[in-house]
C-alpha cells in the first residue's frame, strides 16, 4: 500500500512503562498522535510496534525486532511520541545515530514536530543526546527511590507487590488485611483441598463448576489453583529478592498448615519421565521454532528427541538420535586440516 500511494513507508513505536499504562489510553492516544504525524508529513506507517516495556534498560525484545524489522525491508523512517519514548539508555540511543548516519534513517518525534536525519545539524543532534541524558536521570531517580521505598517496607514486613488474591491493603494499618468481599472464596479453596478430597485438577474442576471466578476473572486452571495453594503469603510470609520474608499481614491460617498441604501436593506430583532421561545431547537439540527437544525413549530402547511445535499446529516433532549423530558425522567429514595445522594439532 505504500508503493502504491507512492509514499515513504514508516514505523511506529508507541511505548509505556507498565502494563497499567497499557490498559488504559496512553497507547491508543501515541497511536492516533503517530498517525496524525504521518499524515501531515506525507508518511505511510505500514506497523505500529506497541508494547508495555521499560526504555531504562538495553535488550527491549519489540525496540529491536522493529529496527531488525527496518533493515530487513528498507523501512527508513522510524516514528516516536519523543526521546523518552524511544529511549533511556545509551546503548539505544546509539544503535539510533548509527542507523541516522550509516543507514540514512530519519527519526521522527511528533511531539515536537522534529525530525532527525544524516542532513541535521550538530546542535539538533547534540540536542537529543541531552534529552537522552536527562530522561536517563529520570529514569534511574526513579529507580533509586522505589528500590528505597522497597527496603524500608520490608523492613516493616510489608510485601512490595500488588495484593494477593483474597486481600487489600489498608493505608491506615500499613499492612495488607483480608478482603472480606474475596475471603469466602479463598477460605473455601483451603479449607477443601485439605480435606484431602480432592486434587489439584479436581479442585479446578469444582470451583469452575461453581461458577467461582479466579482472581483476574474467568476459570480457574490448574496453574493458577496450584499457585493460590503454595503461596506463602496466606500464612504470613513473603518472597523478596528470592528469599523468604516474614510479613505482617493478616493471615488464613499458619504455616504448620501450609507445610502439610506443601507435603502432600509434592507426594502427589508426578515428574514427568522425560526429565530422567540419560541422553549425550540434552539442552543441546533445538527446533526450528526456537525450543529445545527433550529426550524421550522409544520401546525402551531407541532415543528421539521430541517437541510440539507450534509451527506446525503443535504436532508432535521426533527426531532419532541415530539420525542427529548421523548428520554431526557428514559434517565433520566435510572438515579438513592444512598439512602444518595438522601437526600443530
Amino acid at each position: 500500500m505504500s508503493r502504491e500511494l507512492s509514499l515513504p513507508s514508516a514505523f511506529a513505536y508507541d511505548r509505556v512503562s507498565t502494563n497499567e499504562q497499557a490498559d488504559g489510553l496512553n497507547l491508543e492516544y501515541q497511536s492516533q498522535g503517530a498517525a496524525k504525524y504521518a499524515q501531515d508529513h506525507n508518511l505511510h506507517i505500514v506497523h505500529y510496534f506497541t508494547i508495555a516495556e521499560s526504555a531504562s534498560k538495553e535488550g527491549r525484545r519489540v525496540f529491536n525486532e522493529m529496527i531488525d524489522m527496518a533493515l530487513r525491508f528498507d523501512v527508513k523512517h522510524l516514528i516516536f511520541k519523543s526521546t523518552d519514548r524511544m529511549s533511556r539508555n545509551y546503548q539505544d540511543l546509539a544503535r539510533i545515530i548509527d542507523l541516522i548516519e550509516r543507514q540514512n534513517f530519519a527519526i521522527h518525534f511528533y511531539q515536537t514536530n522534529k525530525v532527525i536525519t544524516r542532513e541535521s545539524s550538530h546542535d539538533e543532534k547534540f540536542i537529543i543526546g541531552i534529552e537522552q541524558a536527562v530522561a536517563k536521570h529520570l529514569s534511574d531517580k526513579i529507580s533509586h527511590d522505589i528500590r528505597n521505598v522497597n527496603k524500608y517496607k520490608v523492613q516493616k514486613g510489608i510485601y512490595c507487590g500488588q495484593a494477593p488474591y483474597g486481600y487489600r491493603y489498608d493505608r491506615q494499618q500499613k499492612r495488607f488485611v483480608i478482603d472480606k468481599n474475596t475471603e469466602y472464596i479463598l477460605r473455601f479453596i483451603f479449607d477443601e483441598f485439605d480435606t484431602g478430597r480432592y486434587s489439584i485438577e479436581t479442585l479446578r474442576e469444582l470451583l469452575n463448576r461453581k461458577k467461582i471466578a479466579a482472581a483476574k476473572g474467568g476459570e480457574w486452571s490448574k496453574s493458577s489453583v496450584y499457585q493460590t495453594l503454595k503461596n506463602p503469603f496466606y500464612h504470613g510470609e513473603f518472597i523478596h529478592d528470592g528469599k523468604i520474608m516474614k510479613g505482617n499481614h493478616e493471615t488464613y491460617y499458619d504455616r504448620e498448615r501450609f507445610e502439610e498441604r506443601i507435603k502432600r501436593i509434592e507426594g502427589n506430583c508426578v515428574t514427568d519421565k522425560r526429565y530422567k532421561v540419560q541422553a549425550p545431547l540434552k539442552k543441546f537439540i533445538v527446533c526450528e521454532c526456537g525450543k529445545f527437544m527433550s529426550p524421550d525413549i522409544k520401546k525402551k530402547q531407541y532415543l528421539y528427541y521430541i517437541h510440539k511445535c507450534p509451527h506446525c499446529d503443535m504436532r508432535q516433532i521426533s527426531v532419532s538420535e541415530e539420525d542427529i549423530f548421523s548428520k554431526i558425522d557428514k559434517e565433520v567429514e566435510k572438515v579438513s586440516f592444512s598439512n602444518e595445522l595438522s601437526a600443530l594439532l
